[in-house]
């Protein structure tokens, strides 16, 4: 790359994007390497419907000068033809490629590289920006990384994204590439083939029989905000004043900041609360340590007491974002008042969202509200913050603030966007996960209470348990072998048990084992278990190991480390498993 870069005089203050941007095929990689077809143009309608948008040209591609002529294009029209006729194809669609030359190694291709990305990418926004489309549809990881900055195909898969691309607004439509289906094919249908299919379906429904127009909001996050720093007895009259406002409100979103994520530590703080809907927000503070210090003791109860006459008119539902965590952390704050619980009205984004898409996990993020603006909205919600969530101490007041009343006044315009996506039968759903929640809250509340007597003797029985067990491993002679040559054997260690599996009692590999594990070789509870069957008492030996200790150190020793002055507060998950099902944990 730096060979290409030498030609030209370029300010190092650039960025490597911007450089390549500016450069394009003069600096590209690929402009150096023999094409039959170099730069190649897009085909099909000048007005289309869709802009099928692929990673890059393949051979059959660079040798016909034409895109999505090879293999995967071959796939494709073979889904696309199940849902259009050809008129439509010539008439509605383009053809493209974020890359315009083809990428290969040897006789082989293979994916661009980010630099020729970025080479390559302003002629695609150019043609983009020149044929305005209603829809892009995004065939595979690259594009996708490209335009949505996303990584996981089976999560983004057959979702409408409104993207502005140069100074067009539109949709982007994810879509898996048809070469993975080729690279997957199986004599029957996958679930890979019938996403495809059903992709192609409903983005050109979308187009034809209920198109709306993208929702891209790029000025509006900071309007209608109102913070109050809580410096004056003043203060507390303007957000009784400005709640006031909402009394006759039917709906409101809350969201509070906090210095923890459960309210039962000591250090656990109920920071600030932002009110409000989309037009018209109030963030102010409650117990931040540099707010109400001209009379700490008794704002704190004012507030407490405005807080709670508002929050308890039982005729306007309260919304937020992840329901579950702003009841526990309110509910503790007014002193576990089930009036407050009992009589008053809901809601909740994210359980709109997981009913709407349920593709997730918590690690995920796809129903965090900054990814949920994105996919609704165009905008990630988060970046337009500096606020350190880590540690929001840190932060300048009026920042944090801002930052909390952002979050409310785009779940309210998120709970609205969505509630008309719920049909009927998702709104009895959605109902129930409302009343799950807030019986949730209250059984969290709770908590279970401890016996560390109990517990103590528990911990003896399995920490003897344990060391039987490693008295029974270390007397095996091929234990005996290993410690000789490499020192301590530790029964937990899946490299160490393949070593003696494989090395020392010479078991061959056995078919389907995970291609993670050394070479080849599985220490999975399974493939243990056989080999126990089969004789082999050390296999016997871990398979007991793993469980007493899972049961000593997972639930036994926690009990005493999680528990708060005897007490362990679970923490229910009501979206995060596979299966729909309750899980719990401690955060």
């Amino acid at each position: 790359m730096g060979f290409f870069l030498s030609d030209l005089k370029i300010k190092k203050s650039k960025s490597e994007d911007r450089i390549a941007s500016e450069y394009g095929c003069k600096i590209c990689p690929l402009s150096k390497i023999y094409h039959k077809s170099p730069k190649m143009s897009p085909l099909g309608s000048e007005t289309p419907l869709l802009y099928f948008l692929g990673e890059s040209p393949g051979k059959n591609e660079d040798s016909q000068g034409k895109q999505f002529v090879g293999d995967a294009g071959d796939r494709l029209r073979q889904d696309l033809y199940k849902v259009i006729d050809k008129d439509f194809d010539e008439e509605c669609i383009r053809w493209s490629n974020l890359i315009r030359c083809r990428p290969y190694e040897g006789n082989k291709n293979r994916t661009p590289i980010k630099f020729e990305i970025d080479c390559c990418k302003s002629l695609t926004i150019k043609d983009i920006e020149r044929t305005k489309p209603l829809v892009v549809v995004g065939f595979g990881g690259v594009p996708l990384k490209t335009f949505l900055n996303g990584d996981r195909l089976r999560l983004w898969s057959n979702r409408l994204v409104p993207v502005k691309i140069g100074n067009h607004k539109c949709w982007y439509f994810v879509s898996y590439h048809p070469s993975f289906l080729i690279r997957n094919t199986k004599p029957y249908k996958t679930e890979y083939d019938k996403t495809f299919l059903k992709g192609l379906e409903t983005v050109v429904d979308f187009v034809l029989n209920r198109y709306e127009e993208p929702e891209i909001i790029d000025s509006e996050d900071k309007e209608g905000i109102t913070i109050v720093k809580g410096q004056s007895k003043e203060d507390l009259k303007t957000i009784e004043n400005h709640l006031q406002r909402f009394k006759d409100s039917d709906k409101i979103t809350i969201d509070v900041e906090t210095t923890a994520l459960r309210p039962f530590n000591k250090e656990g703080k109920l920071i600030s609360i932002a009110i409000g809907n989309y037009e018209d927000v109030i963030a102010f503070p409650i117990d931040h340590p540099k707010t109400w210090n001209f009379d700490r003791e008794n704002s704190l109860k004012s507030v407490k007491e405005i807080l709670y006459n508002f929050l308890s008119n039982k005729n306007c539902t309260k919304i937020a974002h992840n329901l579950k965590f702003e009841l526990e952390w309110l509910y503790n704050y007014f002193d576990n008042d089930k009036k407050f619980m009992f009589e008053n009205s809901f809601g909740d984004t994210m359980a709109q969202a997981y009913l709407l898409d349920e593709r997730t996990s918590k690690e995920e993020g796809m129903l965090s509200l900054d990814t949920l603006t994105w996919l609704n909205f165009g905008f990630n919600l988060k970046e337009k913050s500096t606020v350190d969530t880590k540690n929001i101490l840190k932060s300048p007041l009026e920042e944090l603030l801002t930052y909390n009343a952002m979050d409310t006044k785009f779940t309210y315009k998120l709970f609205e966007k969505q509630e008309k996506r719920l049909d009927n039968t998702l709104k009895i759903c959605y109902n129930d996960i409302i009343k799950t929640a807030r019986t949730l809250t209250l059984t969290q509340a709770q908590g279970i209470y401890t016996d560390d007597k109990v517990i103590d003797a528990f911990t003896q029985e399995y920490s003897g348990k344990l060391e039987n067990l490693n008295t029974l491993i270390s007397n095996l002679d091929e234990i005996k072998t290993y410690k000789k040559a490499k020192g301590e054997f530790n029964p937990l260690s899946q490299l160490q048990v393949v070593i003696v599996l494989r090395d020392i009692l010479k078991i061959p590999k056995v078919k389907g084992t995970s291609k993670n594990e050394e070479e080849g070789y599985s220490t999975s509870d399974k493939i243990l278990e056989s080999l126990r069957d089969e004789g082999i008492k050390l296999a016997g030996y871990i398979l007991e190991y793993r469980s007493v200790n899972k049961l000593l150190s997972t639930y036994i020793l926690n009990a005493k480390e999680l528990a708060i002055e005897g007490i362990l507060y679970p923490n229910f998950n009501l979206f995060f498993t596979g299966t729909g099902r309750l899980s719990s944990g401690r955060e």
